[in-house]
């Protein structure tokens, strides 16, 4: 099969060397893996700076992994928090960033790359970019800030911000690297892949040229784990918190409250944290589990409980299934709104939870015809978004650009 773009391989070398820079987040890697394995695929040499457990599933999609050390814990679990302490994740980022920096001189001092693609939250990869004087593009799981968004009112929100955004300032201004700014990297990068249709995003019409909305890039049929659903052909309720805010053991015993010996057949994952003895005894029709092949899973799901993260928000929707989300952070409660305005879920608040709470909202999703349209729409449109395809063809455009000489 011949790619968009193969002709110009000849021109820059099939060894085009692509970094990719991340930090240590299942939520922040998956959604990379399939423009890895498709840059891999059509020749290109990727680099992806990881910690060590995540080596093997870079290494499966075709990247040579570079171990950096991180400050974010292995297996971090987080409470359930409001908007009030939401500043701790992003000062977690900040050390993080701080670093990553010497160790992203270390790994590539002989082996700069071409161009740089990187978490939006790994901005660090931006910075060595224009260190290195080679092009970045930023990769972004989640909701991307225009000039025109909203910004000045998270920040009153959020106790310490002001603070928080002179002590990054300074911190980049002491880099001295030409033009490398704050401004600059909340809305300055050159180009940016963000994995959703513009529709999902609340301010997605405010956006310029430079942003592009291509929605979930995931790995090829192969690559997936499956999972089979039960013989006795009973509706599948598929529960979980994603793999960072799981540690909430009352919830998922309301789950099985609510949900136990019912016609549902109940997939629980519950996370690493939570001991089975911590569990209400387990119904015939629950299956429990610490982790399962999301995808595979929603095949069969008919409706999702869900934490309202952007990866588990956009795999719902490409399979058509209704979500009732139940956020634990700032970012999934603009999630849970966002699904509620569009129609395609129901936004039940954390701290309205109760075993009835739970019934009540699986049962205005569950056979709403209107809501499922609804959720096929958006799944169209992010088919239509382009997805893996669409960024890999961004990003070789970029490298084409840099490849070729002005005139």
């Amino acid at each position: 099969m011949t790619h968009p773009y193969t002709t110009y391989k000849g021109d820059v070398s099939q060894r085009t060397h692509i970094a990719v820079v991340n930090i240590r987040a299942h939520g922040h890697i998956n959604p990379t893996l399939g423009i890895v394995e498709e840059l891999v695929n059509r020749g290109h040499r990727v680099t992806y700076v990881v910690t060590e457990e995540f080596a093997p599933v870079v290494e499966a999609a075709g990247a040579e992994a570079r171990i950096y050390e991180s400050v974010i814990p292995a297996n971090i679990a987080l409470t359930r928090q409001g908007i009030d302490n939401s500043l701790d994740p992003m000062e977690l980022f900040f050390q993080e960033a701080q670093q990553m920096l010497p160790q992203l001189e270390e790994i590539y001092v002989d082996d700069r790359p071409d161009l740089v693609l990187f978490d939006f939250v790994a901005w660090m990869g931006s910075v060595v970019a224009a260190k290195w004087g080679v092009p970045s593009i930023q990769l972004c799981s989640s909701y991307p800030r225009s000039k025109q968004d909203s910004i000045e009112e998270v920040t009153k929100q959020l106790p310490g911000m002001e603070d928080f955004k002179k002590r990054v300032s300074q911190y980049l201004d002491s880099l001295q690297i030409e033009g490398v700014t704050l401004e600059s990297l909340l809305f300055g990068s050159q180009l940016s892949i963000i994995f959703m249709p513009r529709m999902i995003h609340y301010a997605g019409e405010t956006f310029d040229e430079r942003y592009h909305f291509v929605g979930p890039c995931l790995r090829t049929e192969h690559n997936q784990v499956s999972w089979n659903p039960p013989a006795d052909g009973r509706p599948v309720l598929y529960i979980s918190l994603g793999t960072v805010f799981n540690d909430w053991p009352e919830f998922f015993n309301q789950c099985i409250e609510a949900f136990g010996h019912t016609s549902w057949h109940v997939v629980l994952v519950v996370g690493k944290q939570i001991d089975r003895d911590q569990l209400l005894h387990i119904p015939d029709n629950f299956e429990i589990h610490e982790s399962v092949p999301q995808l595979s899973v929603l095949k069969h799901t008919k409706l999702f409980i869900s934490h309202g993260g952007m990866n588990s928000t956009m795999e719902a929707m490409l399979h058509h299934v209704p979500l009732v989300v139940i956020p634990q952070m700032l970012e999934q409660e603009i999630t849970a709104k966002r699904v509620a305005a569009l129609g395609l879920g129901y936004y039940l608040k954390p701290e309205d939870v109760t075993v009835d709470t739970l019934r009540e909202a699986v049962k205005t999703v569950a056979g709403n015809d209107c809501m499922l349209e609804r959720v096929k729409q958006m799944s169209q449109q992010i088919d239509e978004a382009g997805g893996t395809t669409r960024a890999v063809e961004l990003i070789e455009q970029r490298l084409h650009k840099v490849s070729v000489p002005s005139m």
